[in-house]
């Protein structure tokens, strides 16, 4: 019985006579994915003896005897994270060899500018009767592909269109090698463990459907068959995917294709950069422990783990089309589980960190302990995407590290590195930015773009003054970090912000007077760097 099964990780209920195959199943699975992969994908197994007590409820308890079950769980997987491969290293001496190396032949050797592997690599696959060729008859660098990050580019394409999911179990992981030959592809390791898949849309699936197959209909809940040219196809389910994909018609007109990262970044709003955006659930390993308290049973655990998943992998089509209805600037990488990865036009970026902050928070009904990060970066058109993803990422995890000023830690959003609350401090920037852009592009309107636009450069110098006078400050190694900002509070930065808008704008004086006693009375200052750059960015014309 599967209790659980997304975003990379799943749990099931087993009878106790299969622990024994555990240990043997952990190491055929692990060594396959060796073969293929050669380290870079692996799976961890153990699991915990329950007892019809661990079912029951204690409301005198402190924690629930399967919430104790759970934790030994985790403490379990996480040891055997931490010995990963240890078994085929030292199993005999070419197990050592298949863990660490060497490996490829180097030198200037050809490889795939994706992924950097060489071709034919990891040497694994040899053994299934598998090759990895990188193309060499391509005219333009960035399209030599090794065939493994070409077929994902068809499965990203494929999953655009599919309406259906179809599942087929084989016997291959029973068969001989050669029964596996041919390039490998984003299926080939399924199709290793005896498992064949396929996206489809109506017309294909008819045509590929056999007796014992099993068809999901994805994100329609509708088991209703499929009746095509008198063929009864049944559906068994349905599943939720994150399919929101930016699409154009190719210049010949004969097809559509993936906008590519250079169209979503120009057609941006002001410069023409992309933005990448990764968030997370804050602690949902310990909201699993212990949140759910003494009353933690199985079916709560699910019920949990389900919901999350329809956040994720469904609601997330919807937030998307909200944000970008025409389809053209967001493009979700991966989104499931409790996490997800999403690139764009850098606008649309930060308004959609924003509404599905605003989303997951309803659909917790605004529950303290269930809580959601977020860090956004900011690139150029021709940035690296899996060096852009890293980036992103570290902004992910300093926002995992902010603790508010009531004690709690983490429900924050690191902004191109500047980490912030979301109940306050995003709202006061997303006020100021939106006021500033309105006034630069009015005077624009009027030709008078000098103004607001000299407005705009003496906030960012005071801006530049604060910031400036602060990492002074921070390397006087005897002063604590109160000390610092008491004194931040009193320095040149104040009487020039009085100085520069006292003077002038007068017929701003009233939205001048409250942004500066924001900056001064709720400490916004240290925000002011943000907004301007990004006021400035949202306003700019060209690259």
């Amino acid at each position: 019985n599967v209790l659980y099964s997304s975003g990379g990780h799943f749990s099931m209920l087993a009878p106790l006579s299969a622990q024994a195959q555990l240990s043997n199943l952990n190491r055929q699975i692990v060594s396959t994915l060796l073969d293929f992969f050669g380290g870079d994908v692996a799976l961890v197994l153990d699991a915990v003896e329950l007892h019809g007590s661990d079912f029951c409820i204690d409301t005198n308890a402190n924690l629930s005897p399967l919430g104790e079950c759970w934790s030994q769980l985790n403490a379990k997987l996480k040891a055997q994270k931490e010995r990963l491969l240890r078994e085929v290293a030292v199993s005999d001496i070419d197990g050592y060899t298949r863990v660490f190396g060497p490996f490829g032949t180097g030198g200037v050797e050809t490889f795939c500018i994706v992924c950097h592997s060489e071709p034919n690599q990891p040497d694994g696959l040899a053994k299934h009767g598998i090759v990895r060729p990188v193309r060499t008859d391509v005219l333009e660098e960035a399209e030599r592909k090794c065939s493994l990050c070409e077929s994902f580019e068809d499965l990203s394409r494929t999953i655009a269109h599919a309406q259906y999911l179809l599942v087929r179990y084989t016997q291959y992981a029973d068969q001989p090698a050669d029964k596996m030959q041919g390039e490998l592809r984003w299926h080939t390791v399924l199709q290793a463990f005896g498992i064949q898949i396929w996206l489809n849309d109506e017309e294909e699936l008819v045509k590929r459907y056999r007796d014992g197959d099993c068809v999901f209909r994805l994100n329609q809940p509708n088991f209703a068959p499929v009746e095509r040219n008198g063929k009864v196809v049944p559906v068994i389910g349905f599943r939720f995917m994150p399919t929101f994909t930016p699409l154009e018609s190719d210049a010949e007109g004969d097809g559509v294709h993936i906008r590519d990262m250079d169209k979503m970044a120009q057609d941006s709003e002001g410069a023409p950069y992309y933005g990448v955006l990764r968030m997370d659930v804050d602690d949902l390993g310990r909201i699993f422990r212990i949140g759910l308290g003494v009353r933690m049973s199985l079916s709560r655990m699910m019920t949990l783990s389900r919901m999350l998943t329809m956040f994720f992998e469904g609601y997330l089509n919807r937030i998307c089309h909200h944000i970008d209805p025409t389809c053209k600037h967001l493009y979700p990488i991966y989104s499931g589980g409790d996490d997800l990865f999403i690139v764009g036009s850098w606008d649309r970026i930060i308004k959609l960190a924003q509404e599905i902050h605003h989303c997951f928070h309803d659909y917790t009904c605004r529950n303290p302990a269930i809580t959601i990060s977020a860090g956004t970066s900011l690139h150029r058109k021709k940035y690296p995407l899996y060096q852009s993803a890293d980036d992103a990422k570290g902004f992910l995890d300093i926002a995992k590290r902010y603790t508010h000023h009531d004690g709690h830690a983490k429900d924050a959003f690191c902004f191109w590195g500047a980490t912030l609350d979301w109940s306050e401090t995003m709202p006061w920037l997303q006020r100021w930015h939106d006021w500033l852009v309105e006034q630069i592009r009015a005077d624009r309107s009027a030709n008078k773009e000098a103004s607001s636009r000299a407005l705009l450069f003496k906030l960012m110098r005071i801006a530049e003054l604060y910031y400036q006078r602060e990492m002074e400050l921070e390397r006087r190694s005897n002063w604590t970090h109160e000390q610092i900002e008491c004194r931040l509070r009193c320095e040149r930065w104040l009487w020039r912000l009085v100085y520069y808008l006292s003077k002038e704008y007068k017929h701003l004086r009233d939205e001048l007077d409250e942004l500066s006693r924001s900056l001064v009375e709720d400490d916004h200052i240290r925000h002011l760097r943000l907004l301007t750059r990004w006021v400035e960015l949202s306003t700019r014309g060209g690259d």
